[in-house]
C-alpha cells in the first residue's frame, strides 16, 4: 500500500500561515504550510474561495465577461463560480450549493448575478460583490428563468421566466422590483437594453422581437422572426439579431425582422460580442471547434481549437474565445485574424483531488472517497494511504473490519473491501483485495446506517433492508411508502421516520425486529427524517404544513419514557441535510443556512458556521469534519467549534492545507 506524508506546497502565489490552536499542537496534527490559495467560508459564511487552475468538478454551464477585459466568469454544475484572469488562473469561489445554470456580469461594477437551481423547485437569482465576496441579495421564483442581464449601464438586473409575466425588473444595488412597463411581455428568452437605457428589447420564443420605451413603459413595435431560436443574441449595436435552430444559425434585421442569411452548423454556439459587425459562432467539426464567421449564407473558418471535449459554452471576450466542457475545464482561444489550427490544452489544470465521499469507523480511522481512488488518512491528519481503486461508487460506509461501497440514488450493488488486516499505527497493508457485491437493492439506495453489527439501507421510499455485518447477509426487509429514514434503537427496534400522507398515518412508526409488531408512534407532522440515535434516544427532524403555516423543528423522542422535546425551531420543509451527535450534542444544518450545535439537555445553541454548502459530517478525536460540496473538507475544534483549517487531496492523494487559522 503506497503511503504519502503531508507536505508544503509552493506554488505561483505564496502565502504564510500563522500556527494552529493548542489543541492543533497537542496534537501535533497541522504544521505551517505554504501553498498557492486561499479558502474563506462565505456568504456570511466561509465560501471557498481560492487562485488556482483547478477546472470545475462537473460541467461548464454558463460564461460571461465584460466586453472591454480578457477576462471570463465560469460558473457550472458544482456551484463554483470562476473568474479567469489574463494569466489563466481563476478565482474561485463557492456561490451555491446547486447548479448555476446562468451568469450576468455588471458592466460598471465588480458585480455578478447567478441564476441557481435543482430544475425542480428551486428556482433562484443572487447578485454578488465578487470584489467582496458577498452576497447583496437573492430573489426568489416559482419557475424556470429563461434569461438573465444587466440594462446597458447597470441600473437594472433584468430577469426572463416563462410565465405570462415574463420579464421583471428589478434594482441592481437593493434587488427592489420596479414596474417599469404598464403590460407583462409574456415569455423571453432575451432581453437588452439601449445604451442610453431609454428602451428594450425582447425576444419571444413565439418568434418575436418587441421593443418598448422604458421611460413610457410602453411598446413601440414589433417584428415577426424566426421562431424558437436558442441563444438569441444583438450584435453590430443592436442592428443585427441572429440565433440557432436545428443547427441552423441565422442572421436577421433587428429593424426590420427580415432574415438576412443562414447556414447550417453543427452544435453551434454564437460567440459574437455586441460590437462586433459580423456574425461569429463556434461548431463542431471532426475533433476540434471552428471559430466561423457568417458571410453572404457562406461560413469563413478563421481559427480552429483541436480537442476531443465536448464543449458545453462558449463566449467571446474581447479579442479571445473561451469554451467551456463537459469535463469542467476552460479552453482559450486568442483572436488572430489569419488561420492556424490551436492543439494546446485546457488553461485549467487540476490542482488537487476532489473529495466526494468520507467516512470514520468505530476505532476512529478515517477513509475518503477521491477521485478514482479510495484512501485512508491517519488520525494525526500526517499520512495518507492508498487502500483500493474506486469501482465507480459514490459513497463509503465503514466498520473496524470492513470498508462498503455503494452509490446514493442508484440501485447499483453495495460492495464490500475485507480491511480487517489494515495496520493503522504504522500504515501497513496486506495486499489489496478484490471487491465482493454483498446486495443488490431493489431500489435507489438513500442512505446506509450501521449500527453495531447492524447496517440499515434505506431503498427508495419504499423499503428498508437490514444487513448483518458480521456475515453480510440480508437479516430482514420492511417494504411501505413515504419511507425517508430509519434507526435502530436497542438493538431490535427499528424507528422509520416517513410521511404521514401514507398508511399508517403517522409519521413515526416502529418495527420490533424480533417479533415483527409495527407500532405507530403519536408524534405529529406531515414527515420525520435526518435521524441519529445514541442508542436510547432519537433524535431528527419534523416538518409541517397547513394552510396557515409551515413549521420544522429539530427534536428528540425517548421511545422508553415516549418523551418528545422540540430542541430548536425553524420553517424549512427540506428532507434533506444531516443531523449527527457528539456526546450531549446535536450537529446539524437544519434550516439549511448554518451549521448549529444543539446541546440536548438544556437546548443552547452554538452557530459553528453560516456555511450552506457543507453535505456531510463527523466527529473523531475532539475534531468536526465537514465535507464541502467543492470537494475539500473543513476541520473544527469540537469541544469550542473554533475553525482549525480547510484541507484537501494534492495530485498525490497527500494532505495539503488550502485555508488555516
Amino acid at each position: 500500500m503506497k503511503t504519502c506524508s503531508k507536505k508544503t506546497v509552493t506554488y505561483a502565489k505564496i502565502l504564510h500561515f500563522s500556527s494552529m490552536n493548542t489543541l492543533c499542537k497537542n496534537n501535533s496534527v497541522f504544521k505551517t504550510l505554504i501553498i498557492t490559495f486561499i479558502f474563506f467560508l462565505s456568504a456570511g459564511c466561509l465560501i471557498a474561495q481560492s487562485f488556482s487552475t483547478q477546472p470545475h468538478s462537473g460541467s461548464v454551464l454558463s460564461l460571461a465577461c465584460k466586453n472591454d477585459r480578457n477576462e471570463v466568469f465560469s460558473a457550472g454544475n458544482d456551484g463554483m463560480v470562476i473568474k479567469w484572469n489574463t494569466n489563466n488562473t481563476g478565482e474561485h469561489f463557492q456561490c451555491s450549493d446547486l447548479p448555476i445554470h446562468m451568469i450576468a456580469v455588471h458592466p460598471l461594477k465588480e458585480e455578478i448575478a447567478i441564476y441557481e437551481t435543482d430544475e425542480f423547485s428551486t428556482y433562484r437569482v443572487s447578485v454578488w460583490d465578487w470584489s467582496r465576496k458577498t452576497k447583496k441579495y437573492t430573489k426568489t421564483f416559482n419557475s424556470a428563468i429563461t434569461c438573465l442581464n444587466y440594462s446597458a449601464k447597470g441600473t437594472y438586473l433584468l430577469v426572463g421566466t416563462a410565465t405570462m409575466q415574463g420579464l421583471s425588473f428589478f434594482s441592481s444595488d437593493t434587488g427592489y422590483s420596479k414596474n417599469i412597463l404598464s403590460a407583462s411581455t409574456g415569455a423571453v428568452t432575451m432581453a437588452h437594453t439601449s445604451n442610453s437605457e431609454a428602451s428594450l428589447v425582447v425576444y419571444s420564443p413565439s418568434g418575436l422581437l418587441i421593443y418598448y420605451d422604458l421611460k413610457k413603459g410602453v411598446e413601440k413595435t414589433r417584428f415577426s422572426v424566426e421562431a424558437n431560436l436558442s441563444n438569441p443574441t444583438l450584435y453590430n449595436n443592436n442592428v443585427f439579431f441572429a440565433g440557432i435552430r436545428d443547427n441552423t444559425v441565422y442572421k436577421i434585421s433587428a429593424t426590420t425582422g427580415k432574415k438576412l442569411s443562414s447556414a447550417t452548423a453543427v452544435s453551434p454556439f454564437i460567440v459574437t460580442s455586441p460590437k462586433d459587425s459580423e456574425l461569429i459562432f463556434i461548431e463542431k467539426v471532426d475533433n476540434k471547434y471552428n471559430v466561423e464567421k457568417l458571410i453572404d449564407n457562406q461560413k469563413v473558418v478563421q481559427q480552429a481549437l483541436k480537442t476531443t471535449e465536448e464543449a458545453t459554452f462558449a463566449v467571446k471576450a474581447y479579442d479571445c474565445f473561451y469554451l467551456g466542457t463537459k469535463d469542467g475545464n476552460i479552453y482559450r482561444l486568442d483572436q488572430t485574424d489569419n488561420y492556424y489550427l490551436s492543439d494546446g490544452g485546457p488553461i485549467s489544470v487540476s490542482a488537487y483531488k476532489l473529495i466526494s465521499d468520507f467516512c470514520t469507523s468505530p476505532n476512529g480511522s478515517a477513509f475518503a472517497l477521491a477521485d478514482e481512488k479510495i484512501i485512508f488518512i491517519s488520525s494525526d491528519m500526517e499520512n495518507t494511504a492508498f487502500i483500493a481503486n474506486n469501482p465507480g461508487a459514490t459513497n463509503i460506509s465503514v466498520t473496524n473490519t470492513n470498508l462498503y461501497l455503494w452509490s446514493k440514488d442508484s440501485k447499483d450493488s453495495i460492495q464490500i473491501l475485507d480491511i480487517s488486516q489494515l495496520q493503522y499505527n504504522n500504515i501497513q497493508a496486506v495486499q489489496q483485495k478484490s471487491f465482493s457485491k454483498i446486495y443488490t437493492p431493489s431500489a435507489s439506495i438513500q442512505d446506509i446506517k450501521i449500527y453495531g453489527n447492524t447496517m440499515i439501507v434505506v431503498e427508495g421510499n419504499s423499503a428498508v433492508t437490514l444487513i448483518d455485518t458480521d456475515t453480510n447477509r440480508q437479516k430482514n426487509r420492511y417494504t411501505g411508502t413515504g419511507y425517508f429514514d430509519a434507526v435502530l434503537v436497542n438493538g431490535s427496534e427499528l424507528y422509520i421516520g416517513k410521511t404521514a400522507a401514507t398508511n399508517p398515518k403517522y409519521p413515526l412508526i416502529m418495527i420490533d425486529t424480533k417479533t415483527g409488531e409495527i407500532v405507530s408512534l403519536g408524534l405529529k407532522a406531515d414527515a420525520i427524517y435526518n435521524l441519529t440515535t445514541d442508542g436510547t434516544t432519537i433524535y431528527g427532524q419534523m416538518y409541517s404544513d397547513s394552510t396557515s403555516s409551515r413549521n420544522s423543528s429539530l427534536f428528540s423522542y425517548q421511545p422508553s419514557a415516549k418523551k418528545y422535546r422540540s430542541l430548536m425551531s425553524g420553517t424549512t420543509g427540506e428532507a434533506t441535510g444531516f443531523t449527527i451527535l457528539n456526546g450531549n450534542t446535536v450537529i446539524t444544518n437544519f434550516g439549511q443556512q448554518q451549521i448549529s450545535a444543539v446541546n440536548t439537555t438544556n437546548t443552547f445553541r452554538t452557530k459553528i458556521t453560516d456555511a450552506s454548502n457543507i453535505k456531510k459530517a463527523s466527529v473523531f478525536n475532539n475534531v468536526l469534519y465537514l465535507l464541502n460540496n467543492n470537494g475539500t473538507f473543513s476541520l473544527y475544534n469540537a469541544v469550542n467549534y473554533s475553525f482549525i483549517g480547510t484541507f484537501t487531496l494534492d495530485s498525490d492523494y497527500g494532505i495539503i492545507a488550502v485555508s488555516q487559522n
